[in-house]
C-alpha cells in the first residue's frame, strides 16, 4: 500500500470516527479535523487558531497546548489525563509522526467504554470508502496469482499461488461485509467451530507474518460445542490479536504466542448476563499494556504501535457485538491476554 493511498484511507475512517481527531503541523497549525472534533470545538467554543500563541494553562485550548508542544519537543507519543473540572473527564492522545512531525489528536471521553457501550461502536462506518479503495489491487492480486498458478511448473509455486488467491477473496469478502452500509455487519451466520475458525485464522496470519515468527503454541479444547456466526469476521478478530502479540514481543528474544479455546462456564455478558461460554484466547508474554491507553482500548485509532491506526481491537469489540458476545482482556508484565466471548449454538426445532 502506497503512502499516498494509506493517508486517504486513515483521513477517510477517521473523518466517520465518533471521537474528535485533530491534525497539527510541526508549527501546531491546525490542518485538518474530522466532523466530530467540529462539532466537539463548536460545543466546547475552543479555538484552535491561536494555538501558536502562550494560552492560559487552566483553559481547554492552554491543555491542548501543553500536550502538542510537549510530543513536539520531545518527538513522542504523549497522552493526557484531564480531571473533571472542565466537565467529564476525558484522555487526549497526541501521536507523533516521525516521519513528518505532523501530530494527530484524539480525544477520548471517560464515561464510557468499549465493554460498557459495545453496540455504540459506530465509529468504524469507513467501510464504503475502504472497500472502494481496496477492490482494484485486489483483483490485480487475484489475477496475477492465477496466472502464476497456471504457469507454474513447481507444485510449491502453484500451492502457494493458490493461498494468494484465497487470501485475495477472503480479504474482497470483508470489504464486500463493510461496503454494504458502510459499517460491519454479518453476511452471514452460521453453525461452525470455533477449533476450525482458530485454525484457519492461524494459518492465515503465520502466511502473512513472514521469517522469525515467535514461538507458537495452541491449545484447542476438542469438545467445545458450535457457535453461530461469520467465520470471517472472527477469524479476522483472531488475526487482529495475533499481530498484537506478535507486534508487543519485537524486543524478546523468547516471544511466545500461545492461541487457545476453551469452554468457560461462568462467563456473561456484561450487558444481558446471558451465557457466553465459548473462548478464544490469545497470549503473550510480554511487557503488557501501557496504564495510559487502557481506558480507551477498544476506541478507534487509540494505538501504542508507532506505525499503527488502533483499528485492531475497535474492530473485535464491534464484531463480538454482532455475535452477541464481548471481548475482554487480562494484562501484568509477562502476561497479556485478550479473550473472545461466544455464546454457543443453541439448536431450535
Amino acid at each position: 500500500m502506497t503512502d499516498g493511498l494509506r493517508d486517504r484511507i486513515f483521513l477517510a475512517a477517521a473523518d466517520h470516527a465518533v471521537s474528535p481527531i485533530w491534525v497539527f503541523s510541526p508549527s501546531l497549525e491546525l490542518v485538518w479535523s474530522n466532523m466530530a472534533a467540529q462539532e466537539w470545538q463548536g460545543q466546547a467554543r475552543l479555538r484552535f487558531d491561536a494555538v501558536t500563541a502562550d494560552l492560559p494553562p487552566d483553559t481547554m485550548a492552554g491543555v491542548f497546548q501543553a500536550v502538542l508542544r510537549r510530543a513536539r519537543q520531545e518527538g513522542r507519543d504523549v497522552t493526557h489525563r484531564e480531571p473533571t473540572e472542565h466537565g467529564d473527564p476525558f484522555e487526549l492522545h497526541v501521536r507523533w509522526s516521525g516521519d513528518n512531525e505532523w501530530l494527530v489528536a484524539n480525544l477520548i471521553s471517560l464515561h464510557t467504554t468499549a465493554l460498557e457501550t459495545p453496540s455504540g461502536l459506530q465509529a468504524l462506518g469507513f467501510g464504503r470508502m475502504l472497500a472502494h479503495e481496496l477492490k482494484n489491487p485486489l483483483a490485480s492480486i487475484r489475477g496475477a496469482a492465477q496466472l502464476i498458478e497456471a504457469d507454474a511448473e513447481d507444485p510449491d509455486v502453484a500451492a502457494l499461488a493458490v493461498s494468494i488467491r484465497d487470501d485475495s477473496d477472503r480479504i474482497t469478502r470483508l470489504t464486500d461485509h463493510w461496503s454494504q452500509v458502510g459499517d460491519i455487519n454479518l453476511a452471514r451466520s452460521e453453525p461452525d467451530n470455533v477449533n476450525r475458525i482458530a485454525f484457519a485464522a492461524l494459518n492465515n496470519w503465520k502466511r502473512g507474518y513472514g521469517s522469525d515468527l515467535p514461538i507458537l503454541t495452541q491449545q484447542f479444547d476438542p469438545s467445545l460445542p458450535d457457535v453461530r456466526g461469520d467465520a470471517d469476521l472472527l477469524g479476522q478478530c483472531l488475526i487482529n490479536l495475533l499481530d498484537n502479540a506478535a507486534s508487543a514481543l519485537e524486543e524478546r528474544d523468547d516471544a511466545e504466542i500461545q492461541l487457545l479455546t476453551r469452554y468457560d462456564p461462568a462467563a456473561r455478558a456484561p450487558e444481558t448476563g446471558a451465557p457466553t461460554p465459548i473462548t478464544l484466547i490469545v497470549r503473550d508474554n510480554g511487557p503488557g499494556i501501557d496504564a495510559a491507553i487502557r481506558p480507551g482500548l477498544f476506541t478507534p485509532f487509540v494505538t501504542s504501535k508507532p506505525a499503527g491506526e488502533g483499528l485492531g481491537l475497535a474492530f473485535c469489540a464491534r464484531v463480538m457485538t454482532l455475535h452477541e458476545g464481548w471481548i475482554d482482556y487480562y494484562s501484568e508484565t509477562g502476561k497479556t491476554e485478550f479473550r473472545l466471548r461466544l455464546p454457543r449454538l443453541v439448536e431450535t426445532g
